[in-house]
């Protein structure tokens, strides 16, 4: 057979039940993992039913027995109440800094050791029900995260693959790849895609994905035409502190204080314990309210010995969502977000057709209802009302589909219909750009750019080392993303340091620095060049990943 010739696995009944493509949505509050197949009987994804759970997501918490074992998902999160001090909830509002601290007993741990347990549960699940090994996996993130927050994602899932034992006997070459990342826009928009291949489409598309930590908003442009499925993001922007745990604890405050619920004369560990149970109610409460006008709220048998019982209206909970005590408003928030988008896009309003909302808190209404005044002519997709529909699953699948697309663009195989055609154009969710001089932000790569991009800019340097003029003074660049002109208020996402730069007689200005960012939606590369400035005059050549994907 002709190496050249990418190998059609529908061909050789390859076994997707033991290694197919995976994909996991890794959730603020729960957690899914979807697989890719292509075989006669079916093309397409599937979301596997977690053994443990009997259910298709899983709760992420994770919790710490007394003899020091985690146990991740639903058994985690029923110890919630019992034993709050044990148990780790919400680690993906905590994935920015790997030096955050989590108390499980009394011992700490880095988010990237709770996200790792959380996969590895996960992974188990399916593997106890015929998966042996991924073909190679795709995690999602939310658009809006920077990447830090998308590194330590990406060291989170390595790690939990080196420490399942299924795993850890093989060499590093033999494990399950981490192949990518996929922002969960995208995902979802893929998933979307595939399952309406067949029909032919043209449609602006809105797409808001809010679950139980971030919100993000983006418009795309599908395509779908014969053989070929073509969607471009148009535009992108979000919050990673916006979501359902946001509208539960400002829920729980209003309740707190209007049942004057006393957290005196408690320990620490009862004081959680009673934070357990009014938070359960409250989930259940908003929950009911996207659905209920009023409903009656009681939670008794609190440890303060006192009980809850008050009715709630769905008006209150969204005047709470507008001005709250937390001096946060929320549907001012959503609107610039909302207006931001659309406005990044460079299309009308009027021009967006479809809405397809992703994630447990799009069913409020509040937020619905938002949308639907802005964009009164675009019809709602996907407004089914199971944790089965595409609301919680699509990212989880989308996921699974990227994970094969990219196997076959990096293999010589071909896991996606030999007959179909995806091209996806993504872009930057950031500006990225250098620290320069009186600590101003020097943009390289602007937000909302089509990506894979390759941008260059030249830099000269502002000093000497010293009176002799031999070397000049540069020893670092510190590259950032942001959207501030202050570089100090955008997040530090690397260091390069730099060799001796010898001057050989030039002035300042006739040495340039060029520096290149080649930015994919979740990777950055950047390349230096310092023509004639080695001791032997020769270019200094540097290339650096920041780097979230295998290559």
């Amino acid at each position: 057979m002709n190496k050249n010739v990418p190998i059609d696995l529908h061909e050789f009944s390859y076994d997707y039940e033991k290694y197919p493509p995976i994909g996991i949505d890794f959730g603020t509050s729960n957690s899914a993992i979807a697989k890719w197949v292509n075989t006669i009987k079916h093309t397409g994804t599937r979301v596997y039913t977690l053994n443990d759970q009997v259910q298709y997501l899983m709760p992420s918490f994770v919790y710490l027995d007394s003899d020091g074992e985690f146990i991740a998902g639903k058994g985690a999160y029923n110890k919630r109440i019992a034993e709050p001090d044990r148990v780790a909830a919400c680690v993906k509002r905590k994935i920015s800094d790997q030096s955050n601290c989590i108390p499980l007993a009394d011992t700490f741990f880095s988010p990237i050791d709770i996200t790792a347990k959380i996969i590895q549960a996960i992974l188990k699940s399916c593997m106890d029900t015929g998966l042996e090994k991924p073909a190679g996996i795709v995690v999602s993130v939310p658009y809006y995260f920077t990447q830090n927050q998308n590194n330590n994602i990406r060291t989170a899932v390595n790690q939990a693959l080196q420490q399942m034992p299924q795993f850890s006997c093989l060499s590093v070459e033999q494990r399950p790849k981490l192949l990518g990342l996929i922002p969960e826009p995208v995902a979802a928009a893929l998933s979307f895609s595939i399952a309406n291949m067949e029909s032919a489409m043209d449609d602006c598309v809105l797409l808001y994905d809010m679950g139980g930590g971030t919100l993000d908003i983006s418009i795309l442009q599908l395509n779908i035409s014969g053989p070929d499925i073509h969607f471009e993001i148009l535009a992108t922007d979000g919050d990673d502190s916006f979501g359902g745990e946001d509208f539960d604890h400002i829920l729980e405050q209003y309740v707190v204080e209007n049942s004057a619920i006393s957290f005196n004369n408690l320990d620490e560990k009862l004081k959680r314990r009673q934070k357990g149970l009014i938070r359960t109610g409250i989930v259940s409460a908003k929950e009911d309210l996207s659905y209920a006008p009023r409903i009656d709220l009681f939670i008794g048998n609190l440890p303060c010995g006192q009980n809850i019982d008050i009715q709630l209206k769905r008006s209150e909970f969204e005047s709470l969502l507008c001005d709250n005590c937390n001096g946060k408003n929320y549907y001012d928030k959503f609107v610039q977000i909302l207006d931001r988008t659309i406005t990044k896009s460079k299309v009308l309003a009027s021009a967006i057709t479809k809405i397809l909302p992703v994630g447990g808190s799009t069913r409020i209404p509040f937020f619905r209802k938002i949308i639907e005044n802005r964009l009164p002519q675009a019809k709602y997709l996907n407004a089914q009302q199971s944790d089965n529909d595409p609301l919680f699953l699509s990212v989880a699948r989308g996921a699974a589909i990227y994970a094969a697309y990219l196997l076959d663009n990096q293999t010589q195989t071909r896991f996606l219909p030999v007959d179909r055609n995806l091209q996806i154009i993504q872009r930057t969710s950031h500006n990225l750009g250098i620290h320069s001089n009186n600590g101003r932000f020097s943009i390289i790569v602007k937000a909302n750019q089509p990506v894979p991009e390759r941008v260059e800019k030249r830099y000269e340097p502002i000093a000497y080392c010293d009176a002799s003029k031999k070397c000049i003074r540069a020893r670092a660049i510190d590259v950032y993303q942001g959207n501030s002109d202050y570089v100090f208020d955008n997040t530090h996402i690397g260091t390069i340091r730099l060799p001796v730069i010898y001057a050989h007689g030039r002035a300042l200005e006739q040495v340039k620095i060029n520096i290149e960012f080649y930015v994919t939606a979740t990777n950055i590369i950047v390349s230096i060049i310092i023509p004639e400035s080695n001791k032997d005059r020769s270019d200094i050549h540097m290339q650096t990943d920041i780097h979230l994907e295998e290559k």
